[in-house]
């Protein structure tokens, strides 16, 4: 298995240095990484895009940039995020993630991926994905930009600036540049938001309850998709959709709550265990079991930044009636390990 794995790696080196990665080549790769699989020729990759990150960024500086590569050592060399054995500096691909949601930004070439998909008919679109447990920055033609928390994507036409609209699955925040008065839109499944210039947040996670969009500046509509209900927002207003009735409710709101995962705080403002395990779930790519019903509604604050899951879960557990119990990671049929999971309980 570890020699099959290793020549199908080496492959996808090969298709990731040509940019000829289909999807789910892509997805392939992502789980291999995942699971500590590494190969010569994309340590080169990694190492090369940390090289020319430093060269190329803009607006960023080199105080900036030597204060992240030093932070990349040592988290590499203490291992502390886990308790795993230490890993030293030339291991890039087996804590990729890991670096990436200690670091809030895209450091790691597989953390983003830009793919031309071609459809029926010949039409096509690039996509952006940001792995579970990283948020990725990412820009657009127009000069628009935003962040893409963990498993969310977005997709928009290489036509861009003729038809400026972008599709979400997952949350991103967008900081939308005015153009010509010519209107932003965002599509997902449940809801349209039209823009002119702006900073926002929209949450569309597939399988999850409600749809939320929070404006934090500007002003912008909402529509629910395939219907003519459209709402405006103003600052501070968040629109909450209740995605199996359609039913809309606005509230006024601290954006920042909202908004503050994008600079790497992850902040739980009087949320539900049920929903605030969800947030962990997808924060640190981990799997969440709340075994008593009561637990569910208990309500919490907390505000945590660089913490290790362990070191969340310990605190949660100081401040709620609960007791947890972390599992060792195991592994399926073919060998592949699945992903962490706690186990909540009442406190007995």
């Amino acid at each position: 298995m570890e020699l099959l794995n290793e020549i199908r790696i080496a492959e996808l080196a090969q298709k990731l240095k040509n940019n000829s990665l289909t999807e789910l080549e892509f997805s392939e790769l992502q789980k291999l990484i995942e699971n500590g699989y590494k190969h010569p020729q994309l340590d080169d990759l990694m190492k090369n895009h940390w090289y020319k990150l430093n060269n190329e960024t803009a607006g960023v500086s080199d105080e900036r940039i030597n204060y992240i590569h030093k932070k990349i050592l040592f988290k590499l060399d203490s291992g502390k995020a886990d308790n795993t054995r230490i890993l030293n500096a030339n291991k890039w691909l087996q804590v990729f993630q890991k670096v990436a949601a200690i670091l809030i930004v895209p450091i790691i070439i597989v953390s983003i991926f830009y793919n031309m998909h071609n459809r029926h008919g010949g039409q096509s679109w690039v996509e952006i994905n940001s792995p579970e447990g990283a948020r990725t920055e990412f820009h657009l033609p127009d000069g628009s930009s935003g962040w893409l928390n963990g498993g969310s994507k977005i997709k928009y036409d290489p036509n861009f600036l003729s038809l400026r609209k972008v599709e979400l699955s997952g949350e991103a925040y967008f900081d939308i540049t005015k153009r010509n008065g010519t209107s932003f839109v965002v599509h997902t499944s449940d809801l349209d938001i039209k823009v002119l210039g702006t900073r926002f947040n929209v949450a569309n996670y597939p399988g999850e309850e409600f749809s939320e969009v929070i404006l934090e500046e500007g002003k912008i509509e909402a529509t629910i998709a395939s219907t003519s209900d459209a709402r405006m927002l103003l600052p501070g207003d968040k629109l909450e959709l209740q995605r199996n009735n359609k039913t809309i409710k606005i509230d006024h709101v601290d954006t920042e709550s909202y908004t503050a995962w994008k600079d790497g705080f992850l902040m739980l403002n009087d949320e539900a265990l049920e929903q605030g395990a969800k947030r962990l779930e997808r924060w640190y790519n981990v799997d969440i079991e709340i075994v008593d019903d009561e637990l569910r509604d208990s309500r919490f604050k907390a505000t945590f930044k660089d913490e290790s899951l362990e070191e969340v879960i310990r605190l949660l557990a100081l401040s709620t009636p609960i007791e947890y119990e972390i599992l060792p990671r195991k592994t399926d049929e073919n060998g592949v390990f699945l992903k962490k999971k706690i186990i909540l309980k009442l406190k007995q």
